[in-house]
């Protein structure tokens, strides 16, 4: 998108929009940093409170494991190769349209 804008020959929003693109990236990675990254605040890494953090472990039901699991397979199959899904939506779509009565 921002080559677009570039080949048009709008400089000044390409940096306008490449800048926002790296302040973006910067404000969510500390969401991320602080999430996954960081202890309790006023913990020490070996104190009792470090390792109450955690809680105990998640368990889910086995249908909902099977869940997930194919929305998975699916997720990743749609997105390594999504040639037949889009094939069968264009049909689809041709066959909606067609179908329409005309007023």
């Amino acid at each position: 998108m921002i080559g677009a804008v570039v080949e048009e020959g709008f400089y000044a929003l390409a940096v306008i929009a490449m800048l926002s693109a790296v302040i973006a990236a910067f404000l969510y990675l500390r969401v991320i940093v602080a999430m996954y990254f960081a202890g309790p605040q006023g913990a020490g890494e070996d104190s009792e409170e470090q390792a109450d953090f955690a809680g105990p472990a998640v368990r889910i039901p086995a249908a909902a494991g099977i869940a997930l699991a194919l929305a998975l397979v699916g997720t990743v199959a749609l997105g390594v190769v999504p040639g037949p899904a889009t094939d069968v939506a264009r049909d689809a779509t041709a066959e909606l349209t067609a179908a329409t009565p005309a007023d």
